[in-house]
């Protein structure tokens, strides 16, 4: 350590001789002495290069990503799809470098979707891809055309959007003529309109086959539009004529005699009375529901003939060749006892002897009244009173 001391001295000074000997010629430099702009003849940059562009060589500008525009004007030098005039597509970049998007990447009127993603109006937040479509005239779900409600298929200037409540028929649209013909032409939710509704069912009773929906079509209700709020049934309408019987029927079972003649006003139905089933014709079926036929007031099973309300038990006799009173035989009157062909219901006014009879000619038999006329003859009476008449020889 010491020995170096001892010479540290003169290292000193060639030390400082070093640093202020003047540089050696560069050999690179193209620059003379004469050439150098300051006083000393040495370049004045701090890298020895020559500030003269037409002596220095010049470097390519950098480009990086190879899109042909520099570094210091490209915007996006790592992409060669963004530079200065390059189109703007629809990548989220800005390609052109203009600082923003192109208008077709921007979702102008808020509704989720750009141009780029399909938006047909980016204008109209109704207007989009998927958008369900809706009666205003525009293509709500961009598919390029309009709701099938939005056009008129009939072609009678409405749509289903404009109350159109059947485009498939040009017959049918709001305001149209109303016609009976259960159609709701007009479209107002009615078939009705001005046409009566007698049981205010939505049905014109034109075309409504139960007019006052008792449950009986009108072909065969004989009260079609009768009584409404009720409903025929057996306990109701007993004959099943769609008329109540309460009411307004005066026939219940319909067979033609009415309620206030018909014994049997509720009795049996599909039937017509006449003398061959309806002897006494009150509204009661001989064969099934009357015990009186002839309504002579004794039950058929002990009338001796039902078909004749002049002949019943206890009945008394009269002239007219039956058995009056059910006791097997006609009566006495009836009979023809003497022979003559007279009974005394015909007149015989001596039903025991042949000769007297009514209309037979008085003989001079001292019978009383052979004419049967009730009165005397007069030959056989004794008028002078001498005994002998002139039957006898009196003259």
């Amino acid at each position: 350590m010491l020995p170096l001391m001892r010479h540290f001295p003169l290292l000193l000074v060639l030390v400082l001789g070093l640093i202020t000997l003047p540089g050696c010629p560069d050999p690179d430099d193209d620059d003379s002495s004469a050439d150098d702009d300051d006083a000393t003849g040495d370049d004045d940059d701090a890298t020895d290069d020559d500030d003269s562009s037409t002596d220095d060589d010049d470097s390519a500008p950098v480009d990086n990503d190879g899109d042909g525009s520099p570094a210091d004007e490209d915007c996006d030098d790592e992409d060669p799809e963004n530079f200065p005039g390059n189109p703007e597509v629809c990548d989220g970049a800005d390609n052109d470098c203009d600082g923003v998007l192109s208008a077709a990447e921007t979702d102008d009127d808020g509704d989720g979707v750009t141009e780029c993603d399909d938006d047909c109006d980016d204008d109209d937040d109704a207007n989009f891809p998927g958008n369900p479509e809706v009666c205003d005239g525009a293509d709500n779900d961009c598919d390029d055309a309009l709701g099938p409600d939005e056009i008129d298929d009939d072609g009678d200037g409405q749509t289903e959007c404009g109350d159109d409540c059947d485009d498939g028929d040009d017959t049918i649209y709001d305001g149209a003529p109303e016609l009976c013909d259960a159609v709701d032409s007009d479209c107002d939710g009615s078939i009705v309109d001005e046409e009566d509704d007698l049981d205010g069912d939505g049905a014109p009773d034109c075309v409504d086959l139960d007019d006052d929906d008792d449950g009986v079509v009108d072909l065969d209700d004989l009260c079609p539009l009768g009584e409404i709020g009720w409903t025929s049934d057996s306990s109701t309408d007993h004959d099943g004529d769609g008329c109540q019987d309460a009411t307004e029927d005066d026939d219940d079972d319909n067979d033609g005699i009415a309620d206030v003649d018909d014994l049997c006003a509720d009795g049996d139905v599909g039937w017509t009375p006449d003398a061959s089933n309806d002897f006494d014709g009150d509204g009661c079926q001989d064969a099934t529901e009357d015990d009186d036929d002839d309504n002579d007031g004794e039950d058929d099973a002990t009338d001796c003939d039902d078909n004749d309300p002049n002949n019943f038990n206890g009945n008394p006799e009269v002239c007219d060749d039956a058995d009056n009173d059910c006791d097997g035989f006609v009566s006495d009157e009836e009979i023809d006892n003497d022979g003559d062909l007279q009974t005394e219901c015909d007149g015989d006014c001596d039903d025991d002897d042949i000769d007297n009879f009514d209309g037979n000619s008085e003989v001079c038999d001292g019978a009383a009244d052979n004419y049967s006329d009730g009165l005397p003859w007069s030959d056989e009476d004794d008028d002078d009173g001498d005994g002998p008449t002139e039957c006898g020889g009196d003259s």
